[in-house]
């Protein structure tokens, strides 16, 4: 949700529940948290003689999601390193043969054995 919200200036409650296939209970659930940390602004009003309701991700909401995108780009980066140090690390080895493989299964057929 706040990655929605970092991309307007503000959103409609409904256009923000549609675009982030949440239920109207979770976007609730967390409007109110953001909220409560003072990450996010919510206006109510009037459109159309409608009621609507106007979220908006303030500065320290955008501060901290772009705190947290780096820090799984970082995550993320290091992972990707691993991996390439242990690909250029590894030891192909000896494939050892499962026992069995290739050989058709003993005995009756899985179907056949239940009748």
């Amino acid at each position: 949700m706040a990655a929605f919200l970092s991309g307007c200036d503000e959103a409609v409650f409904a256009t923000v529940l549609e675009g982030c296939g949440l239920t109207k209970s979770t976007l609730s659930k967390s409007v109110y948290a953001l909220e409560e940390v003072g990450y996010l602004t919510v206006r109510k009003g009037r459109h159309e003689r409608l009621p609507r309701t106007w979220l908006s991700l303030i500065t320290e909401g955008r501060t901290s999601l772009a705190r947290h995108l780096d820090a799984l780009r970082q995550i993320a980066d290091q992972a990707a390193s691993r991996a390439v140090t242990a690909a250029l690390c590894a030891r192909p080895g000896p494939v050892a043969k499962a026992a069995g493989a290739g050989r058709p299964p003993r005995g009756r057929p899985a179907a056949a054995r239940h009748r």
